[in-house]
Parts: structure tokens; sequence; C-alpha cells
């Protein structure tokens, strides 16, 4: 899904950098929050965003629930 950038945080001047605020400010998103395990990925890779060849690697999930 491409990302039109112009549309976060449209009409205020301070520029959003964390990457929760960003995904925050997004008009129109697939779901409506991050589970808490994205937001700490999202947090540790901003800590260390400046740093080569960083790797993130995260679980995709259990997908749908195999119980009848």
């Amino acid at each position: 899904m491409p990302i039109d950038l112009n549309r976060v945080n449209p009409g205020r001047r301070e520029q959003l950098l964390q990457p929760r605020d960003i995904f925050a400010a997004l008009p129109e998103k697939p779901w409506s929050r991050l589970r808490p395990e994205q937001g700490e990925v999202l947090k540790t890779w901003f800590e260390r965003r400046n740093e080569a060849d960083l790797v993130i690697k995260q679980n995709t999930g259990g997908g749908p629930s195999s119980a009848c």
C-alpha cells in the first residue's frame, strides 16, 4: 500500500518523526492500531535508524484461529 506522505499531519507545522506518531496520523489505515510488539519494533528501529545494514525481523502472526 503506497503512503502519500503529503496527507500525513496536513496543516500542522511540526514535523512528525516518531514512526508511531506517523502511523497514528495516517488518514486511512487498513487497521486501526499497531500491536504492542509492532510499536516496540518501530521504537527500537528509530533509535538505531542511522546504523548501516539494519535488518528488522518480526513474526507476521499466527493467521486465522484453527480452534473449532
